[in-house]
């Protein structure tokens, strides 16, 4: 195998990697979409950050998040 064959050799096996984790993990972040949704609707929230963006306040619903998904 020369090392263009390789390059198109990796670069194939990159993009099955890519859509092999695209295909797992859309239905697990979907599922968490829309149980974020579901709790900020039920306590009247319009915006939900990442707690990593947030400096100071808010309400931390990931307790709610997780044992709504876990369900």
């Amino acid at each position: 195998m020369n090392d263009q064959e390789k390059a198109a050799y990796y670069q194939q096996t990159q993009q099955r990697l890519q859509n092999k984790e695209k295909e797992l993990i859309e239905p697990i972040r979907t599922k968490i979409e829309e149980a974020i949704k579901s709790i900020a609707d039920a306590k009247g929230l319009s915006v939900v950050l990442d707690k990593s963006n947030v400096v100071y306040g808010g309400q931390d619903i990931t307790a709610d998040v997780v044992k709504k998904i876990t369900k």
